[in-house]
Order: C-alpha cells, then sequence, then structure tokens
C-alpha cells in the first residue's frame, strides 16, 4: 500500500491520471464525474453489505474503488478503500473494520468537499 492516507489533497494524483488519460483533462473530467455520480454512496452500501454479512461483496467494492480511485489519482481514497478492502479480506475484529470504514468514509468526504467548490 502508498503512504496518503495522511494527505489532505484528495486530488493528489489528477495531473498523472490526466496524462496517462493521453494528456485529456475532458476525458478525465468525464471518468471523474461518472466515478463520483456511481460511488459517491458506497460508504452507505459497504455498512449495508457488511450489516447483511455479505462481507465478500463489501470487499469487492472497496477492491473496484481503489483500483478506480488510483486510475484517477484520488490516491488518499484508493488506499483508504485498499485499508478497508483488507481489513475484510483478513476478516479483522470488528473495531478494526469499523476504524478502516471510518477513514475510508472520511477520505470520501474529503473527496466530496472539493467537488462541490
Amino acid at each position: 500500500m502508498s503512504n496518503y492516507l495522511e494527505c489532505k489533497d484528495p486530488l493528489i494524483g489528477k495531473e498523472k491520471a490526466i496524462s496517462d488519460l493521453a494528456g485529456r483533462p475532458d476525458l478525465y473530467e468525464k471518468y471523474f464525474s461518472r466515478f463520483v455520480e456511481n460511488y459517491s454512496n458506497s460508504y452507505f452500501d459497504i455498512v449495508s453489505l457488511i450489516k447483511d454479512g455479505q462481507f465478500n461483496e463489501a470487499m469487492r467494492l472497496s477492491h473496484s474503488i481503489k483500483g478506480l480511485s488510483r486510475t484517477l489519482g484520488l490516491l488518499p481514497l484508493g488506499d483508504a478503500a485498499e485499508l478497508l478492502e483488507l481489513s475484510l479480506k483478513e476478516n479483522q475484529e470488528p473495531d478494526k473494520i469499523n476504524k478502516s470504514l471510518t477513514i475510508f468514509h472520511q477520505k470520501f468526504i474529503e473527496l466530496l468537499d472539493v467537488v462541490s467548490k
């Protein structure tokens, strides 16, 4: 895992992500908007899956968010999603899963705060 959990800039990898998309900011914005639209409620979706005992589904969703976040340069969120994925995969204690969920939620809120400005 990289070390962006302490980073306060949710878009720290945006420029590299744009570069990886052939230097097309329009394409980045398209994918970024879709990501926010499709995953902005993912924290609540994951909590619901966990409450229903669907740990594999919660793990898959966090895995998807990890990959998409990193592709879009949302590195703090990517790291938080990886932490959550690992805590679910390793069947960690509920307190550790809750801590990972809290970090994930915090990083998503930081991202959405930037988007709303």
